[in-house]
């Protein structure tokens, strides 16, 4: 077992290119400042230029948060102001500015409990009255940072507890939110999914590619290789108990001679029994993505294509209704088996029916149009998917390569944003799980992250 340090915002980044504006930064916090291209603007006459912030993110309800404004034309009276449309924005409050060099401030802030998710423009006022402003440098957050050890570091699951588990270059890891370090789980290993009562991590053993359990044993972990066909395999998803939130039902796939089969494997004792699963449609690829303590599975039948599937705790599979005919994928089923979520036409959607007991009929119902709200603007896609979905309903997945969440509402469903670290998500964001009390885990530009406080 290895335990990495945590460190809030990940690692310092160098502030490239800042030179060309002659700025200096004096005593740097360990938060990364935003990597994109920053707008700038100056006053008549010359006057400053903003850069950057470091940290170029904060989370709501942050008290007295030192942020470091970067750029030129500063001096000992100029005062730091962020704004939306050119009006300072009343939920972040500038407590105070001091002035370290021409090229830097020191801003301490306040950002209220209420502030919404979403990027900020930081102004600097001079002594003289010119402004400043460094458009959409700073951006309110709910994210935390888990860890960025070992290069791109993904979260996969999370449980009852808020532990989070994923994949990292170091392997597979192991976070809890109370004790803020990343523990490694298993070096050469993938995680993917937790049991609710964070005891038991799920996911591929490698070199050897096989499914495989991890139990913790005092302050180490115990692997279990799972059984498979002889070509190796993953779990992808769990079912927990409901009264003691142990692992009791896993699934994934196990590779044949001719393609990926979907796979469930059942605590027997202390073995577990394998199950491969018939594929409902023609030649294809099948993975099992989740389960219910009830025995029911959702998967689809390859990456991003081309069939959401089910099956009922038979084993008997079905495909889902499909929004025009077009590729659909399902991950995760509620515990009474009533709603799925996923993604059809490019859509993030719900099945829903009215009892177990029934097949599942009902085109899918899409929580929102991705097309109209991002459609390409700023390089984001215009797609959405669904990933997991709670006991109240609450929805994680991906929109426009945001993080969002989606909670029920008279109309439908409400899009919110769960934000990033400050990038702008330049390499994508996406809420892969959450759990029963509304905490999340994910993605944020190559850097695993939980979300809490939405």
């Amino acid at each position: 077992m290895t335990v990495m340090p945590f460190r809030r915002g990940g690692p310092v980044w160098a502030l490239a290119g800042l030179v060309a504006f002659g700025v200096s930064c004096a005593d740097p916090q360990g938060t990364e400042p935003n990597s994109s291209a920053p707008t700038l603007a100056k006053g008549a006459g010359g006057g400053p230029s903003v850069a950057a912030t470091n940290p170029s993110y904060g989370d709501q309800g942050s008290v007295s948060l030192d942020v470091h404004v970067l750029g030129s034309g500063f001096d000992p009276g100029s005062r730091a102001s962020w704004e939306k449309s050119g009006v300072p924005y009343a939920k972040i409050t500038v407590n105070r500015t001091t002035f370290v060099s021409s090229g830097e401030l020191v801003a301490n802030i306040t950002i209220a409990s209420d502030a919404v998710v979403d990027f900020y423009d930081v102004a600097v006022y001079a002594v003289g009255g010119k402004k400043g402003i460094g458009t959409e440098l700073f951006e309110v957050t709910t994210a935390t940072v888990i860890g960025d050890v070992g290069g791109v570091t993904d979260a996969f699951g999370i449980s009852g507890l808020g532990q989070v588990v994923g994949t990292t270059g170091a392997g597979a890891f192991f976070w809890d939110p109370l004790v803020g370090t990343m523990e490694i789980v298993d070096p050469t290993a993938a995680a993917f999914t937790i049991d609710r009562a964070g005891n038991t991590v799920l996911g591929r053993d490698d070199p050897a590619g096989v499914p495989a359990v991890w139990t913790r044993s005092g302050s180490t972990w115990q692997l279990q290789a799972l059984p498979d066909l002889g070509l190796g395999g993953a779990v992808r998803g769990a079912a927990s108990d409901p009264v003691t939130g142990a692992a009791t039902v896993a699934v994934g796939w196990v590779q044949s001679q001719v393609r990926r089969t979907p796979a469930k494997w059942t605590l027997v004792g202390g073995g577990w029994a394998i199950d491969t699963l018939h594929l409902p449609v023609g030649p294809g690829n099948g993975l099992g993505q989740d389960a219910n303590a009830l025995g029911m599975i959702v998967g689809f039948d390859g990456t991003g294509c081309c069939y959401a599937l089910y099956y009922d705790p038979a084993g008997v599979g079905q495909t889902l209704p499909r929004i025009n005919g077009t590729a659909s994928t399902a991950w995760a089923i509620t515990e009474d088996g009533l709603s799925v979520v996923g993604g059809s036409n490019g859509r993030a959607v719900i099945w829903t029916r009215s009892s177990s007991n029934v097949p599942w009929t009902g085109q899918p119902t899409p929580l929102e149009d991705p097309a109209k709200m991002c459609g390409g603007k700023g390089g984001h896609t215009g797609t959405s998917v669904a990933q997991d979905i709670n006991a109240a309903g609450t929805i994680v997945g991906l929109s426009c390569d945001e993080a969002v969440a989606w909670r029920r509402s008279s109309g439908g469903y409400t899009r919110i944003s769960l934000g990033g670290i400050g990038n702008h998500c330049i390499h994508g964001c996406r809420a892969r799980a959450i759990n029963d009390a509304g905490r999340a885990a994910g993605t944020a530009s190559d850097v695993a992250v939980y979300w809490s406080g939405f």
